[in-house]
């Protein structure tokens, strides 16, 4: 588990840029984690008596909402949705994070294509492919030279007689 400290870092005046701590994600349980960042608040619904940035996570979490910890009194704020978030001194400021799930179609690396062909199946299959390859080759080649041929200037040459 991270412990945050965020008191020590300056707020800024009201419109300059506010001193960030790099975000640190703590998992509150196992599907659920926050990621913080100090000095900053979105209002809400107020709670006293809380003695833990993760006890005020924890309150936040079936609210699906952020949540601000203020350590020097105690107190946690659920943010409302769309409530209105402005910097606030010595405060954690707690968002819900995705949780990282495995993507359960990713490819075993050291498993192999069960539909892939064999060696000899290969071998039988290259001359039909180097076949349709040439064929390719020589339609490509034509269209080429055909596109060619309608950019050449045509010169009209008239005879005085």
């Amino acid at each position: 588990m991270t412990k945050m400290s965020c008191q020590k870092l300056p707020i800024k005046s009201p419109g300059a840029p506010l001193m960030l701590i790099q975000r640190t994600r703590e998992t509150i349980n196992p599907d659920y984690i926050v990621e913080y960042q100090c000095n900053w608040l979105r209002i809400g619904e107020s709670h006293t008596g809380i003695n833990s940035p993760a006890g005020c996570a924890a309150l936040a979490r079936d609210a699906g909402a952020t949540s601000t910890y203020h350590p020097p009194t105690k107190k946690c704020v659920v943010g409302r949705e769309g409530g209105t978030e402005k910097a606030n001194a010595d405060t954690h400021y707690m968002v819900k994070t995705q949780v990282d799930e495995e993507d359960p179609f990713k490819e075993d690396e050291d498993e192999e294509d069960p539909f892939a062909m064999t060696c000899d199946e290969e071998k039988e299959a290259c001359p039909e492919r180097e076949t349709a390859l040439k064929a390719e080759l020589a339609s490509s080649k034509d269209q080429l030279a055909a596109s060619q041929a309608d950019k050449r200037p045509h010169y009209h040459i008239q005879q005085h007689g």
